[in-house]
């Protein structure tokens, strides 16, 4: 693995060109708001429109609060 220094002398030593994108961009802050586990119990299907579905055994969930707490 290499930092991010590390990694531009490699670039250049290799003669692999490059470029950076330095742009910010400020991306609203997204929580999770639900935590939870399931067993899908057969292979997926494809409808004709592309969708997937799939089967599931169970599916059991828990909401999480603003504070984290499950």
């Amino acid at each position: 693995m290499y930092d991010y220094i590390s990694l531009k002398a490699l670039l250049t030593t290799n003669g692999i060109t490059y470029s950076e994108d330095e742009e910010i961009v400020n991306l609203p802050l997204v929580s999770n708001t639900k935590s939870g586990i399931f067993q899908v119990s057969q292979d997926p299907d494809i409808d004709a429109r592309g969708n997937v579905w799939y089967t599931l055994d169970n599916l059991m969930y828990s909401t999480i609060s603003e504070d984290g707490i499950d």
